[in-house]
């Protein structure tokens, strides 16, 4: 059947599953009935531009967005490693985003600049449909009087209701800087930040019609008594690192209504004595109680009976009967500070920590009702032994939704019992351990995988990768990552080594390429051979520069870098890091 019998009411279903930017990319311009439909269409679409090639990411700036920027409700911008520098790019041609006047939701990734993003906030105080804002993984230096701006702009967008902060490894001082009552924001998610008690109780006074917020709350020796009453919260998200118990006690009563709470512990211990006078005393309304609470506690070490005591406090009628949650506790019985991780049952969080030593014990009668970890998307190894060696406890487990796996190779075949299907992994960080593997695993793995995306090796040495790792082949994977085993420093391949690379087969597919190079030189033979690379990431040994100056005048590389290349090509360097990006415009 030829696509052109379909129906129009048809067809315009099937565009519902495409991507905008692929729609435009496939249909715009094959003939007039085709351009209709995509009018039709384009009354309310998302635009996302992750993943785009610079060349495509040109034409649509200039011919469809000028005439379709109006009827855009949602809208991606990404300034990662697939996409290096857009979000600059995109301003240049001289869009703003006031002029998409039915924006709904606005994502923002990667940026490292609080004045562009103050920028891009500033456009949007004026939109009157904008409900959403994203900003993930957006890097930036704390500048109080920048940041300020920042976050009271976003307090006064007239219609936001959701609000997502995702940046590791920030402090939530700069809650403190808010100073404008927002009426309309309802959903706060910013887990990354960590927020002590102060901060919250801060953003509280000038969010009060909070309904849900999802947050991390640091080391906090310092007991606070929350003044606010929040009772329009019912759901609420932590990751709880403070010894401050009296402290949480204060918050759960400040949020009276509060129906689900999840918890993640890693800083003290409760037995579900204590868990369940907490949830009588504080929590009277709950109806989903999450827990996962990390524990050293030496006293389990070597002492199977105080783990099946601490089991016990959990099978009361509080929790079987009337609650009906089970708890199961998975432990590594050699570490002699008592390691294990206790959760509630089914499994609700996306990460699952795995060690070939532990061994696990639940209250359930019948293990199997819970055997499936249907919410885990990554699936993380946290020791450096074979994998999945002596995993009894995880033999009867089933992870069947893994989107990013992070294991040691070579593994054991029981990864294949409990990873069922690995048709949803995208992302697949791999430790080589030794020499002389046998690659005919990984390459059954790749053949298993097909909608894998991204590919990262950890290695300590380019010695350790024999060459049949580079035969080994994929159809699916775009993005190729060397790092070191820590994933701080990298491995500057010499002239042998980057010729036997770059003649690889999955190296030569790829559309994105992260590595270090001993000779600047082999850049230009890089870009030249793999044919497909649409973005370059990397770090050159013979780089002079002063990177750690946050906006060097003088950058001697990027310099050379332009003197070589064509002017279309977007050549950035990372603040503060020597992570050279080349966005490629062929």
């Amino acid at each position: 059947m030829r696509l052109e019998s379909l129906a129009n009411e048809i067809l315009l279903d099937l565009f519902e599953f495409i991507n905008g930017v692929h729609l435009l990319r496939a249909f715009f311009d094959l003939n007039s009935r085709f351009n209709q439909l995509l009018v039709v269409h384009f009354q309310r679409y998302d635009m996302d531009f992750r993943s785009i090639s610079k060349q495509y990411f040109n034409i649509i700036c200039k011919q469809h967005l000028p005439l379709i920027m109006n009827r855009i409700v949602s809208l991606h911008l990404s300034n990662d490693d697939e996409t290096p520098n857009l979000p600059n790019v995109f301003l240049s041609y001289g869009f703003t985003l006031d002029r998409f006047n039915h924006l709904q939701s606005l994502k923002l990734y990667y940026i490292r600049s609080i004045d562009l993003l103050n920028q891009i906030i500033n456009q949007c105080l004026h939109l009157p449909y904008l409900l959403e804002l994203d900003m993930i993984d957006c890097y930036f230096l704390y500048e109080k009087e920048n940041i300020r701006n920042l976050i009271n702009t976003i307090w006064s967008l007239p219609k936001l209701t959701h609000w997502k902060f995702n940046r590791p490894f920030s402090s939530g001082i700069w809650l403190e800087e808010i100073s404008t009552i927002s009426s309309s924001i309802k959903y706060l998610s910013i887990e990354k930040t960590e927020c002590y008690f102060t901060n919250l109780s801060h953003l509280f006074k000038y969010t009060p019609y909070l309904r849900q917020i999802s947050t991390s709350i640091p080391i906090d020796f310092e007991d606070i008594q929350f003044q606010t009453i929040i009772s329009s919260m019912i759901s609420l998200k932590l990751i709880f690192n403070s010894y401050c118990i009296s402290s949480m006690k204060n918050l759960f009563q400040i949020m009276p209504n509060l129906h689900h709470v999840t918890l993640h512990i890693t800083s003290f211990y409760l037995d579900g004595y204590e868990w369940e006078k907490i949830l009588k005393d504080y929590l009277p309304r709950i109806k989903k109680f999450h827990l996962k609470m990390h524990l050293n506690y030496p006293n389990f070490y070597r002492k199977e009976n105080e783990i099946n005591k601490f089991l016990d406090s959990f099978r009361t009628y509080f929790w079987i009967e009337k609650h009906q949650s089970f708890v199961r506790y998975d432990w590594n019985p050699s570490d002699i500070n008592g390691y294990g991780i206790l959760y509630t049952l089914p499994y609700v969080f996306k990460d699952f920590i795995y060690s070939n030593e532990f061994l696990s014990k639940s209250t359930c009668i019948n293990d199997r009702n819970y055997s499936s970890y249907d919410y885990v998307t990554n699936f993380l190894q946290i020791n450096d032994k074979n994998n999945l060696e002596s995993c009894s406890f995880l033999s009867s487990f089933r992870f069947p939704n893994i989107r990013h796996l992070e294991i040691n190779f070579p593994f054991n075949d029981n990864l294949w019992l409990i990873i069922p299907k690995f048709n949803q992994l995208t992302s697949l960080y791999i430790k080589l351990l030794g020499n002389n593997l046998n690659y005919k695993q990984l390459q059954e793995l790749f053949n298993r995988a097909s909608h894998l995306d991204s590919l990262t090796i950890g290695i300590d040495n380019w010695i350790s990768i024999d060459f049949e790792f580079f035969r080994l082949e994929s159809t699916s994977i775009r993005q190729v990552r060397f790092v070191r085993k820590n994933k701080l420093t990298i491995q500057y391949l010499n002239n042998r080594e980057f010729g036997t690379l770059i003649n690889s087969s999955i190296v030569f597919h790829c559309n994105v390429l992260a590595l270090g190079i001993e000779n600047r030189t082999k850049v230009l033979d890089l870009i030249k051979t793999v044919s497909n690379l649409q973005s370059l990431i990397l770090q050159c040994q013979d780089d002079t520069s002063n990177y750690n100056e946050s906006l060097s005048i003088n950058d001697e590389l990027i310099e050379w870098l332009c003197s070589c290349l064509p002017s279309t090509y977007s050549i950035t360097r990372d603040i503060g890091t020597s992570n050279i990006r080349l966005w490629i415009d062929r």
